[in-house]
């Protein structure tokens, strides 16, 4: 009974065709990392030149030449992977083998490996290219969060060649498991050089995370994607996002207003003006936010289920008092979200004119005399001046839903809601503030004494 006996090993033809195989994707490999390397550096280059300089990343991001390439070490890594190949491959064929059918099975591994190895290179490469530009807009719309975990960003950086580090390519030695070790090149106090200290290791499965966009690193949505999903609500807005006539509200406003006797060329009609109104739907904020709170609570429930609740939370809703990326909405949180989603979405909607009403033409006559009283004139009369027009006017409607007061200076105004309450509005009579004013805050903003009491100059 010779060497060769075994009758398995006779079996084994297809040895030099698994080498062969082997040393095709491990070739394969390394021309894709150098093709991809070399992308990434031009890429990297016009980056540099490019990033805004708002996050400590991209300030470091001047020119590829100033920061020491990733040393990838894929040639030391996968040697003693396929030194152990061949060493089993040999086993068996020579007849050393111990026990052939784990020998084959870690043969298996090992091709496995090589094929996860590429896999890995590849995400990496994704991975890096992705984390320059998200680093780029930090704490912006698709941009990183700022409060992302800071080793995570390290490992970024460092795999995106945009801080000094480098990473080496390693192997578990009982699975074959491929992972990249990644160190940071840090310093003494005195600014020697201290060398590389490790901060993480990433596996195949988690680099294949980070490469889709789901390993950990959060990135700030856009509102806007939320809206336009509200917007699709068939009860309240119609195929082209216009809102349906049962969520407006019809609102008369000044289109133009001119004196008569510009139109009559009368001077008879000095003190008389032409007001033209236009009618104008406005949604019914109201009504809208409450319909739409059961399909907010759903986005919400949406974002919490992809761990982007607080991100969103922290950008939009109370950007001043952010929560860990990591945590849970309380009631009260997720409350305030659906609030700050209903707010910001009515401000998304328009204001349309009503193009089924007709324009109304109103003829106002101006005030000019006060009503007779003692101590005036010879006749008892004198004139008004516009300050105390418009405090009487304030003071007989400032509840009165739809009244306009334009102050003393005519930059500002004041409008009664439909609550009955004073808000501040522009030249197109929308709110500017939708928190109400008191008749004091009114008068002081229209350029009135806030105890009214007017007093005349002697």
């Amino acid at each position: 009974m010779g060497a060769y006996s075994n009758p398995e090993v006779l079996v084994d033809t297809q040895s030099g065709q698994h080498w062969r195989n082997l040393q095709k994707d491990i070739s394969s490999t390394f021309n894709k990392v150098t093709e991809d390397l070399a992308e990434i550096a031009k890429k990297n280059q016009q980056y540099g030149e490019e990033a805004k300089l708002n996050t400590k990343i991209a300030r470091d991001l001047t020119s590829k030449m100033d920061i020491d390439n990733p040393n990838m070490n894929i040639q030391s890594g996968v040697k003693p992977l396929v030194d152990e190949y061949e060493r089993l491959q040999n086993d068996i064929a020579f007849g050393k083998s111990k026990n052939i059918t784990e020998d084959r099975y870690k043969i298996q591994q090992i091709e496995q490996a090589i094929k996860k190895t590429q896999v890995l290179i590849e995400n990496n490469l994704v991975f890096a290219k992705d984390f320059r530009e998200k680093a780029a807009n930090m704490g912006m719309v698709e941009g990183y969060s700022q409060y992302n975990d800071p080793t995570a960003m390290n490992i970024g950086g460092v795999l995106s060649n945009n801080a000094k580090g480098k990473m080496e390519l390693t192997y578990d030695p009982i699975t074959y498991e491929p992972s990249f070790v990644y160190y940071s090149k840090t310093t003494n106090d005195d600014k020697t050089d201290f060398g590389y200290v490790e901060i993480g290791r990433v596996d195949s499965k988690k680099m294949e995370a980070y490469a889709s966009g789901n390993g950990g690193l959060k990135t700030i949505p856009a509102a806007t994607n939320l809206f336009e999903n509200l917007r699709k609500n068939p009860t309240m807005f119609g195929s082209k996002g216009e809102i349906l006539e049962d969520f407006v509200i019809k609102n008369e406003k000044i289109d133009k207003q001119v004196s008569k006797e510009t139109i009559t060329n009368n001077k008879m009609d000095k003190d008389v003006d032409v007001v033209y109104k236009k009618t104008y739907l406005s949604p019914n904020s109201e009504l809208i936010k409450s319909n739409l709170n059961q399909t907010i609570d759903a986005s919400i429930d949406g974002m919490i289920s992809t761990g982007d609740a607080a991100v969103f939370y922290n950008q939009y809703v109370n950007p001043d008092n952010p929560i860990g990326l990591n945590d849970e909405l309380t009631p009260e949180q997720k409350a305030a979200t659906r609030n700050w989603i209903g707010d910001a979405f009515i401000k998304t909607l328009p204001e349309n004119e009503d193009k089924n009403s007709p324009e109304k033409i109103e003829y106002v006559t101006k005030q000019t005399k006060a009503p007779p009283a003692s101590g005036g004139g010879k006749d008892g009369t004198k004139n008004k001046s516009p300050r105390q027009i418009l405090s009487e006017n304030l003071n007989a409607s400032y509840n009165k839903s739809g009244s306009i007061f334009e102050g003393a200076d005519s930059s500002n105004r004041v409008k009664v809601g439909q609550d009955g309450k004073l808000y501040k509005v522009d030249q197109f009579e929308d709110k500017i503030s939708t928190t109400p004013l008191d008749l004091k805050e009114a008068r002081i903003y229209l350029g009135l004494p806030a105890n009214g009491v007017l007093t005349t100059k002697k």
